[in-house]
């Protein structure tokens, strides 16, 4: 290169590495404002006279894990999935392709719990499954970290309902 080109070759290298910064910034807010789907979630009764709401139920997505390390760590290889649903103290699991509920649990027989990161920990009479639970669609074969960050929030709010119908700590 010539003398007279270096300055010209740094001054659109600025713009260009601007640019994409730009790029990545726009598509990081993007990602963290995105909003769930609608329908998904803890549904509320209509308000109190004291200003309270009560709980009636939710529909989650939810990816069930099994009860090994894999599971533990929320790998979506293997796991199932499909929707919780929550009604009238009674939680649900129906498939992604199916119309009957594979499985039905009364919230008082179950163990509810979640660490820091991972998902949620569900134990029943006699099993004990991990669960990914979010109102948006779940990644099955890729990761999105501002999504997962989403789910840890979707799983806090998952657990208070179940706890709401009477799941004890786990």
């Amino acid at each position: 290169m010539d003398e007279a080109a270096v300055p010209v070759f740094f001054s659109l290298l600025f713009p260009a590495g601007l640019l994409l910064f730009g790029l990545f910034v726009a598509v990081l807010l993007f990602a963290m404002r995105r909003r769930p789907q609608p329908g998904t979630g803890m549904r509320l009764t209509e308000p109190r006279s004291d200003g309270s709401r009560g709980l009636v139920g939710g529909t989650w997505n939810a990816m069930i894990h099994g009860n090994d390390l894999t599971g533990a760590l929320g790998v979506t290889l293997g796991a199932e999935a499909g929707r919780l649903e929550l009604s009238e103290g009674i939680l649900s699991f129906i498939p992604a392709d199916a119309e009957v509920a594979a499985w039905a649990v009364p919230c008082a027989q179950l163990g509810v719990g979640r660490g820091v990161i991972g998902p949620v920990r569900l134990v029943g009479p006699t099993w004990t499954i991990h669960c990914t639970v979010s109102h948006e669609r779940i990644n099955r074969f890729s990761r999105n970290t501002m999504k997962t960050l989403r789910e840890q929030g979707y799983a806090k709010e998952f657990v208070a309902a179940l706890q709401a119908y009477g799941a004890h700590p786990a």
